[in-house]
């Protein structure tokens, strides 16, 4: 009996089941980057709204579940992988939301992008897809309040820009 259990465990072990991707549910900043950080965090879930203190970087694929929560303060940076986000409230961030450049993926679904200072999202390459989501209040002293596009392909499909008829528009000094 001894025997056929070790060889089981042998077998599992084998087959990578120790190794395999966990999923984390985060409620601090800290949580959320040390989850980003983790080679073996691929479903991020936030379980709190969550001010960020400091920019984070995402530079792997990942799928981070909003569950209807927020992120604000501080910016994230998606610069490599593809990346997922979805169902998130990104607000109130204070030199930007997001920033996707060359080689990232970064697929957007049933987010919400609110009153975010220095623009909401800045491509710089790479692809953004955005889906059902909403751009509000967003400004920007110089290029896209809500969405400014330098280099990459963006594709939006059911996205909402200023709200029907709400008076929170985005701005930005050459064009909102």
């Amino acid at each position: 009996m001894k025997k056929i259990v070790l060889t089981c465990l042998l077998i599992l072990c084998a087959a990578g089941v120790g190794n395999a991707a966990t999923d984390a549910t985060v409620t601090t900043a800290e949580w959320l980057k040390d989850a980003i950080l983790d080679p073996t965090s691929s479903d991020i879930s936030l379980g709190d709204d969550i001010a960020l203190t400091e920019n984070i970087t995402i530079s792997r694929s990942l799928t981070l579940q909003g569950n209807d929560k927020s992120l604000s303060g501080s910016s994230i940076s998606i610069i490599n992988g593809t990346v997922e986000l979805i169902g998130i409230e990104f607000q109130n961030a204070t030199s930007g939301a997001i920033s996707v450049s060359e080689p990232a993926n970064a697929h957007f679904m049933n987010g919400k992008f609110h009153d975010n200072a220095g623009g909401a999202i800045s491509v710089t390459g790479g692809t953004a897809y955005f889906n059902n989501s909403s751009f509000t209040g967003n400004t920007a002293t110089a290029d896209g309040g809500a969405v400014k596009v330098t280099a990459g392909d963006v594709t939006f499909d059911g996205v909402t820009f200023g709200g029907a008829g709400s008076g929170d528009p985005n701005s930005a000094q050459n064009g909102g």
